[in-house]
């Protein structure tokens, strides 16, 4: 998923939004992030949300917001 923008909530993780481009992604699956100068962190997905609702999973074409937990820094 390529990602269009993302924030970070205090004492929650990381937002990304973007559109899915391929495949499914559900809570609580593992995600690889590349950040910048192509460094990868994993991150666990612990929120999905779609058209402003929490869903559970989304797939390809959907635009979302993933709430990842993990990541050391952006």
């Amino acid at each position: 998923m390529p990602v269009d923008d993302a924030f970070v909530i205090k004492g929650r993780g990381v937002v990304f939004i973007g559109t899915i481009t391929r495949g499914r992604i559900h809570s609580n699956d593992k995600v690889r992030v590349i950040l910048e100068n192509d460094r990868e962190e994993t991150a666990t997905v612990i929120g999905i949300e779609f058209m402003k609702k929490i869903v559970d999973y989304a797939e390809k074409g959907d635009q979302v917001g993933l709430l990842v937990r993990g990541l050391t820094r952006l």
